[in-house]
């Protein structure tokens, strides 16, 4: 689907209101995503804005188009923070996300700096689809977790990036350095995902969740340890660290599901200091159709110096 768009009602497709006609047509974006769109006048029906409940009869006209709407009113506070662009339009950002930087609030009243507030800040009005504390998001990364991710700049670039994320057809690649020594050379990891039950800050694997599935490849065994290429199938909270960790290798450094940061005299058998204090987990390449009919291309995330000196220091200790 391109956007702007327009659409006719027909027959079959009458009698329904409004949010749900939409919602029913386009599932990349939920029932509220689209009741936000309309009220701030993102969708038309034969030229006139209207309300979220109007009945949609036969032959009425519906446009869909991207509203303006300022930075201030979207509920976050610009701040600066340093942003390693990859790529950038009028419709949508590319960027490198840094480790230790929560990509947007939490809406609790935390003022630390986000990554959705320094591009509000930069950039101005994002896409309003994701709520008032995640302007532009259309998907995330963990706060400890660099790499690429792409932003909306506006609620139909939103729509056009969410529907690719939906359908699987965005391609997401991940560097890992996990503990232990790998056995396979790749293998697929199909597990369901479901919140903890007293732990709600952690995910597990459960009968009961949402399908779960990812792919792996091995790079490079160390004494110990393994950096390994990933791509998630589907977009669970947290899935690479459930999955590695279901498998018995969870993520290098990781606090919640491995052994937390991994010191120097644990790779060299002396010295001091932490050799990684985060999870050793890197977002490198992304593979997605831009809005706006610029055709599907792919961003790379160079490595980030924390994780290629953990990999350059066991190579020079750990080398099998």
């Amino acid at each position: 689907m391109e956007f702007p768009h327009r659409l006719a009602v027909g027959r079959e497709q009458a009698c329904r209101r409004l949010d749900l006609f939409l919602a029913g047509l386009f599932p990349a974006l939920s029932r509220s995503a689209w009741q936000r769109l309309i009220r701030a006048g993102g969708v038309r029906v034969n030229g006139r804005r209207v309300k979220t409940g109007l009945m949609v009869e036969e032959g009425m006209m519906i446009d869909i188009e991207a509203p303006a709407q300022p930075a201030a009113d979207q509920g976050i506070i610009p701040v600066r923070v340093d942003l390693n662009v990859l790529y950038e339009d009028d419709q949508a950002l590319v960027l490198c996300k840094p480790a230790g930087v929560s990509v947007h609030a939490s809406g609790s009243g935390d003022r630390q700096p986000t990554l959705a507030a320094a591009v509000a800040a930069r950039y101005g009005a994002l896409s309003s689809m994701g709520g008032a504390f995640r302007p532009g998001v259309v998907h995330r990364l963990d706060r400890d977790t660099s790499g690429v991710l792409i932003m909306a700049r506006n609620d139909i670039a939103h729509a056009f990036l969410a529907a690719q994320f939906a359908a699987r057809s965005a391609k997401k690649t991940y560097l890992a350095v996990v503990l232990g020594v790998v056995e396979f050379d790749e293998d697929i990891i199909n597990a369901p995902i479901g919140r903890h039950s007293k732990h709600r800050e952690m995910m597990v694997i459960r009968s009961n969740g949402r399908s779960a599935q990812t792919r792996y490849r091995t790079l490079e065994r160390f004494d110990g340890y393994t950096l390994v290429e990933l791509e998630p199938e589907t977009g669970r909270t947290h899935q690479i660290r459930v999955h590695m960790r279901r498998i018995g290798h969870p993520v290098a450094g990781d606090a919640l599901y491995g052994r937390g940061p991994v010191k120097v005299h644990e790779i060299t058998g002396r010295g001091e200091g932490v050799a990684m204090g985060r999870q050793a987990l890197h977002a490198q390449r992304l593979q997605i159709e831009l809005p706006g009919g610029k055709g599907r291309r792919v961003f790379v995330a160079p490595w980030p110096e924390d994780i290629f000196a953990f990999v350059e220091l066991l190579r020079r200790h750990r080398k099998r």
